[in-house]
């Protein structure tokens, strides 16, 4: 394409310490930086890089596609939608990078921030409102997958307390917010093994999240995750394992918040993925399927990725489909397409043409 395309990187950032960081294109299509990247913040014994990790992601981004000859500049909205609307108004961009994942710390308006974009005939990056609407609720997720025949752990949504009726399903079980993602609301007493583990557990869902509690069947066995990047056709990269061999007795073996986002966390240190994952090539492929199966059920766009279990008699079950996932260096997305053969910048650059093509 002879067209060197103009992207602006639109993230969502209202708790970043220093000002506005914010790199515009001009009319002229070139690029003003007008403020660098503040990492005062980071100096804390514990990071909860969650929100550090954005702007350095952000940072990444830019320069990875100036390499590969895109313009690239960013913008963080920081919750502020008049902004947001006079950016779009302006529309000094060819593609809008998408990294909105909540606004004013709630993450249903993830959705409506998308719509705004549709609106504006703006092109953008992954999943369109529906999927990430579709996606973010836990319930309609299973619903859809399990009328596909694609099998999900058994589930029950508890409201309000008290909870008079037996729950149905055996212990263990896990315990999560019923409209949340990056593992928010997901720790180590997630897991109960007993009623009183339970409705300590799901009031503190209520109280804290103010939404719902999941309570889910716990499986046991190998957790392994499968990123699907491109549309037609979609392409799945090398399955990852996540390695839990190291945990110590008192954790248990699952990706927590702490496990995903918290370095100085030991959970973190022994969350280690392994990619691409010591498997057969068979469960290999059934994995591959699988996850294909589901971003088309889901109808997720540009890059995906779907966490599946293994359980010891070969069942998989899918845990959850993830639009728009982390493309930090060091995510799952970015190292399995490494394994696969693409850089950080050529994985950027084909999501960033992806979104160009339906312009």
């Amino acid at each position: 394409m002879d067209k060197k395309l103009r992207v602006l990187v639109l993230f969502n950032d209202p708790d970043y310490p220093g000002e506005n960081s914010q790199t515009v294109v001009t009319a002229d299509g070139t690029v003003e930086k007008k403020a660098s990247l503040n990492t005062s913040a980071i100096d804390a014994p514990v990071v909860d890089t969650s929100n550090e990790g954005l702007e350095i992601e952000v940072e990444a981004i830019c320069e990875s596609l100036e390499k590969k000859g895109i313009t690239a500049a960013s913008l963080n909205l920081k919750n502020d939608t008049d902004l947001l609307i006079e950016t779009l108004r302006n529309r000094q961009m060819d593609v809008i990078f998408n990294l909105v994942e909540s606004y004013h710390n709630e993450s249903e308006p993830e959705m409506y921030v998308a719509g705004l974009y549709d609106l504006y005939k703006i092109p953008y990056t992954g999943a369109a409102p529906k999927a990430l609407g579709n996606c973010l609720d836990k319930i309609l997720t299973k619903q859809l997958l399990r009328s596909h025949r694609i099998r999900v752990p058994r589930y029950k949504v508890i409201h309000s307390l008290p909870l008079h009726e037996p729950i149905g399903m055996p212990y263990p079980l896990i315990v999560k917010p019923v409209h949340e993602d990056a593992s928010a609301g997901i720790e180590n007493d997630s897991i109960v093994r007993n009623r009183k583990g339970l409705l300590e557990r799901i009031e503190y869902i209520h109280r804290w999240f103010k939404q719902g509690a999941l309570v889910e069947e716990y499986i046991e066995g190998r957790e392994f995750n499968v990123s699907v990047v491109g549309n037609k056709p979609a392409i799945t990269m090398p399955v990852s394992e996540i390695d839990f061999s190291g945990m110590p007795d008192h954790l248990h073996k699952i990706v927590s918040y702490q496990a995903k986002w918290i370095p100085d966390h030991i959970a973190y240190r022994h969350t280690v993925p392994v990619c691409p994952a010591k498997i057969s090539e068979r469960l290999s492929h059934t994995l591959s399927r699988t996850a294909l199966s589901c971003v088309r059920i889901m109808e997720t766009r540009d890059y995906a990725r779907v966490d599946m279990r293994v359980t010891e008699n070969g069942n998989i079950y899918v845990l959850e489909v993830n639009p728009n996932p982390d493309i930090s260096r060091d995510a799952g997305l970015m190292r399995a397409t490494s394994v696969y053969g693409w850089d950080h910048g050529e994985t950027l650059r084909r999501i960033v043409y992806y979104a160009y093509e339906r312009k």
